[in-house]
């Protein structure tokens, strides 16, 4: 039987190499968005958790996956030995065919970040199941 949920915030795009390359409108929208939406599902999960799920021995629990992730990108030197901004998948964003074509990739892709411009590499993954294994032990649903 189900008797908690874990629900992440949304993730911060506004990081992201793809978004940073839009320019810092762009940057300004997303990360406005982001703030929104991550304040609308804190308190959904607030009021779920005070007014349907009282009393049942049930509960929603929040990670802030956004915060996590930022501080990983902001003290990428401390784990990574690319430029935080550097992607390992690089593409040719000049095409007119509507479709990013790769035209290199890194030989280390754990020295970075971002394996492309929008997703994380897989030892950034590894950095965020650290954080979420250290959230889900705080809460006490793991020891």
């Amino acid at each position: 039987m189900l008797t908690n949920v874990v629900v992440g915030t949304f993730a911060p795009l506004n990081l992201s190499p793809r978004s940073i390359n839009s320019g810092p409108l762009v940057v300004e929208l997303i990360q406005f968005a982001l703030a929104q939406l991550n304040g609308v599902l804190a308190e959904l999960v607030r009021d779920a958790n005070t007014q349907q799920l009282i009393g049942t021995g049930k509960s929603i629990i929040l990670w802030d996956d956004n915060t996590d992730i930022t501080v990983a990108v902001e003290s990428a030197s401390l784990y990574f030995t690319a430029p935080s901004h550097a992607t390992c998948l690089v593409y040719d964003l000049s095409q007119d065919a509507g479709v990013d074509l790769p035209i290199s990739i890194c030989q280390d892709p754990q020295s970075y970040v971002w394996y492309d411009a929008l997703h994380s590499s897989s030892k950034a993954h590894l950095l965020i199941a650290n954080s979420f294994k250290k959230a889900l032990m705080k809460a006490n649903l793991i020891k």
